[in-house]
């Protein structure tokens, strides 16, 4: 596809986010309610908001750690960064207009507008795609020029990545001399072998822990080819995975 006219942002790795600004609460992707600090939100607009809680690049489990703690002081590491406007049912370039307009003013340390850069082609997609690996961030989401706002994935808003991943079912370790793997199902059912660390393979998670894998591609039997672990998703059930698979 030619990427000229979409709207390309930084991926972020950390929790997805929805403020409702009428009960005042930030919910997960999942529908629960985080345990948010009252100084977090106390300067939060009026108006519902779609973004990503974050601190910094490489730091998801922090996050997490963040998001599961009863300490509230740690919430002061975070930022909730906004990328979308959900309430507002007009096309994607008048939706950043508004969020620029309404992050001009908005006074909260813990809330910032996510940019969106206008994509001139394949060359420059790339380039802004390297320049992210290169700072250790995840990968490029781009949206689609006058696209409504969706709820779940959709056509008009792809990631741009230099690798693929997935959400597995850990379901133990292999026990063939000096080889370190997890034996591991896919959402579709198919059985995989997930190379580790020796660290990652004498320390593994609990059996039926959703993890996240990086492969490149698929065997024809469907099965992610050299898949390799990349951290646990304490976040999601494996019911929230096939949800979502089933979604897309």
């Amino acid at each position: 596809m030619d990427p000229s006219g979409w709207w390309m942002s930084e991926k972020l790795d950390g929790a997805r986010a929805f403020w409702d600004h009428q009960s005042k609460v930030l919910w997960s992707r999942q529908g629960k309610q985080f345990s948010v600090p009252d100084f977090f939100i106390d300067k939060f607009p009026s108006v519902n908001l779609d973004g990503e809680l974050w601190s910094q690049r490489g730091k998801f489990q922090e996050i997490l750690g963040v998001l599961n703690s009863k300490d509230p002081e740690r919430w002061k590491t975070l930022k909730f960064c906004v990328f979308d406007s959900p309430l507002h049912e007009t096309v994607i370039e008048k939706r950043i207009e508004y969020l620029e307009k309404l992050f001009s003013s908005v006074e909260s340390p813990y809330l910032s507008y996510l940019s969106l850069t206008k994509c001139t082609g394949k060359e420059h997609l790339l380039q802004f795609l390297n320049e992210i690996d290169g700072l250790g961030g995840e990968g490029v989401i781009i949206r689609e020029p006058g696209s409504l706002y969706e709820v779940g994935r959709s056509n008009t808003l792809l990631k741009a990545k230099k690798y693929e991943d997935m959400e597995v079912k850990f379901i133990g370790i292999t026990t063939k001399p000096n080889y370190h793997a997890y034996i591991c199902m896919t959402p579709q059912g198919k059985r995989c072998i997930v190379n580790t660390t020796l660290s990652d393979w004498k320390h593994p998670p609990p059996k039926d822990t959703v993890i996240t894998v990086r492969y490149s591609g698929y065997w024809a039997s469907g099965s992610p080819r050299y898949p390799y672990f990349h951290r646990l998703r304490p976040d999601l059930s494996w019911e929230d995975v096939l949800n979502n698979f089933q979604t897309q």
